[in-house]
């Protein structure tokens, strides 16, 4: 008797935990998820989304996956506020995501800091406008090319001079985006078209100027906020691998440490690698005795869903770059990553995807596409002379 009482108490608790565990089994695969994205190094999208749409509270999961301070990671972070900052439920979180949006903001990828401008404009922070404005002063032509589009959004029209100031940039198309964000803004075509030659561009950059003269007067009593303390902010330690050159060499990214290096990653078949290429030889050329120029071929990955290759190469992978180091002279070292397990950290996304890691090995700068050597030369320089410790918060002081 006593031995049957004892059996059905085993049972009845045995029931009692498996119960238990059947209800908390969405918890636990939660928690598991959850656990798994926040210590992989390059965590899916999907996985991601499926972790914060699955939260209770979305801000907190956001705030953990931004907290990991991985690229990829923060990538999909600011992404997800950019796609979500549309839509009216993203303002209940918005004051608790807010510190992270201007963190992001100063984040050295360029991809993370404009979706987070993105969603500064688009919760009308007053924070928007001075960090585009800071933005203009960067190195980079295309941060400058992006934060005009950001203070064109504005519709406000104390930004004309602003704009007929950049009309004197060094870079084409900036210059061809404040003359885009000036006929925006005050409605006027001096015919300036992007494909326009050398004498019609400077024609209408003329006509521009002659307009200015004549209406200045008009913008001198209107004023700006002053331009925020922004500067590109460290992106941590850049993650190191082994790689095989084209003589079949190991080469570890950190046997460079003490020099500064640009690691880039593209594939030689891609039109817009192969049109950076005379760069970074012209880059090279100049400043190869200051810095390190790393290309990472990633010829042979294959697409995640299918396991395909792209394209059908033929040949080797070390036979095709040999061919393509012949063919345009390539003078910079390159090595293999067929898996694509050294890209996959740095989030490669659209290629050529660049990053600039200083001589102690912190990644200062990511960006993608094609750049010219003058202004890698300009990142180059940059290295030294700006902060590593800037961070915006909410209660940075952006002037005016």
């Amino acid at each position: 008797m006593f031995k049957s009482k004892k059996r059905l108490t085993f049972l009845i608790v045995g029931l009692l935990l498996a119960g238990g565990l059947w209800l908390a089994k969405p918890r636990l695969q939660r928690y598991a998820l959850q656990w798994i994205v926040l210590h992989e190094d390059t965590p899916g999208d999907f996985a991601m989304r499926d972790v914060v749409e699955q939260s209770p509270d979305r801000a907190e999961a956001l705030q953990k996956l931004w907290a990991t301070g991985r690229i990829v990671p923060r990538e999909f972070v600011t992404g997800y506020m950019r796609d979500k900052s549309i839509y009216t439920v993203f303002a209940s979180i918005w004051p608790s995501m807010k510190p992270v949006a201007l963190e992001a903001v100063c984040y050295g990828d360029m991809d993370t800091q404009q979706a987070a401008l993105t969603v500064l404009e688009a919760m009308h922070d007053q924070n928007a406008v001075p960090i585009a404005l800071a933005m203009l002063n960067d190195v980079d032509p295309q941060v400058r090319y992006q934060a005009l589009l950001s203070l064109e959004r504005s519709n406000d029209r104390r930004m004309v001079p602003i704009f007929i100031k950049m009309l004197e940039d060094k870079d084409v198309s900036v210059r061809n985006r404040a003359v885009g964000s000036l006929a925006v803004i005050t409605d006027q075509d001096f015919g300036m078209r992007i494909d326009a030659d050398e004498d019609a561009r400077a024609a209408a950059l003329g006509k521009w100027k002659t307009w200015w003269e004549q209406h200045k007067q008009q913008y001198a009593q209107f004023t700006l906020p002053a331009p925020a303390d922004w500067h590109t902010m460290p992106m941590g330690n850049a993650p190191d691998f082994s790689l095989p050159d084209l003589d079949g060499n190991k080469v570890r990214l950190s046997d460079f440490k003490g020099k500064p290096v640009l690691l880039v990653f593209f594939a030689s078949w891609l039109a817009p690698c192969i049109r950076q290429v005379p760069m970074l030889k012209e880059f090279h050329e100049k400043r190869g005795n200051d810095a390190v120029v790393l290309a990472v071929a990633v010829d042979d990955l294959k697409d995640s869903e299918t396991g395909k290759q792209h394209f059908g190469l033929e040949g080797t992978l070390t036979d095709r770059l040999k061919k393509f180091v012949t063919d345009h002279q390539v003078p910079y070292r390159i090595l293999m990553d067929s898996e694509g397990r050294a890209l996959g950290p740095y989030s490669g996304g659209d290629l050529p995807v660049a990053i600039w890691i200083d001589r102690d090995g912190i990644m200062r700068r990511r960006f993608m596409g094609v750049r010219s050597a003058q202004t890698l030369s300009d990142m180059l320089d940059s290295l030294s002379s700006t902060p590593t410790n800037v961070v915006m918060t909410s209660n940075t002081r952006t002037g005016g």
